[in-house]
């Protein structure tokens, strides 16, 4: 006899007050945190909504992140067969994905904080309500991903 597997305590609530969960849709946090379990932070959501309702990633592939913003790297200066070392005048680069809508945007910026605007501009508009936006400020040098 197989054994079922027990359903997350957030999935159950939901199930409870509002009925099974449609195929194809998520139960997601609103807030982000795995254990507000609250029917008021609790939503219906596609697993690409799902994923672009996450924090900034700090580490990849073993590497720390070069910005402290979320969608926002620094591009790396290039060594040239002449020897040339060769920096970028736009070293800073926003990228928002989309993928399950085939949608990609990528632009360079001269600093860290409009790389970071950029990707709010652009992630508020495809993500809507999913979207966590960066919190920036002027008077401080590095930002991070809101709440």
């Amino acid at each position: 006899m197989r054994t079922r597997c027990p359903r997350s305590l957030h999935r159950e609530a939901f199930v409870l007050k509002h009925g099974p969960v449609p195929k194809g849709l998520l139960v997601d946090h609103e807030n982000r945190r795995r254990t507000d379990c609250r029917l008021a932070n609790l939503r219906l959501a596609t697993p690409s909504n799902n994923s672009c309702n996450r924090a900034k990633v700090h580490k990849r592939k073993g590497r720390n992140a070069t910005s402290t913003f979320k969608g926002v790297w620094r591009k790396r200066a290039r060594v040239l067969q002449s020897g040339e070392l060769r920096t970028d005048t736009k070293p800073w680069v926003c990228e928002v994905h989309l993928r399950s809508e085939g949608k990609k945007h990528t632009s360079g910026h001269t600093t860290e904080k409009a790389a970071a605007r950029k990707y709010n501009e652009v992630a508020g508009e495809w993500m809507g309500e999913f979207a966590v936006l960066n919190v920036v400020s002027d008077d401080d040098e590095g930002g991070q991903s809101g709440e």
